[in-house]
C-alpha cells in the first residue's frame, strides 16, 4: 500500500517536487525495498536518490546499512 502510494505521488507530480522530495520518495521505496528483503532493488532506489540529491544522509546511511549488514560489499 506505502509503495504505491509513493509510485502515485512520484508519478503524479514529480515535475512538481524539488530535489529534496524526490530524493525522499525514492528512499521510502528503497526501505519498502529492504523490507521486503529485495536488498538489489532497494540499492537501485537509494542510488536514485542520490542522483536526485547527492548529500542526502539518509539514502547514504541506508546504503551503509545495507554493507554493514553484508548484503552488498560493492555499495559505493
Amino acid at each position: 500500500e506505502a509503495r504505491r502510494l509513493v509510485d502515485q505521488v512520484l508519478t503524479t507530480y514529480r515535475d512538481q517536487l524539488n530535489q529534496n522530495l524526490r530524493a525522499e520518495a525514492y528512499t521510502i521505496c528503497g526501505k519498502i525495498a529492504v523490507r521486503r528483503g529485495s536488498e538489489g532493488a532497494a540499492l537501485d532506489w537509494f542510488a536514485k536518490a542520490l542522483q536526485e540529491q547527492p548529500d542526502y544522509a539518509d539514502a547514504r546511511l541506508q546504503m551503509q546499512l545495507l554493507r554493514d549488514e553484508g548484503h552488498h560489499k560493492d555499495v559505493p
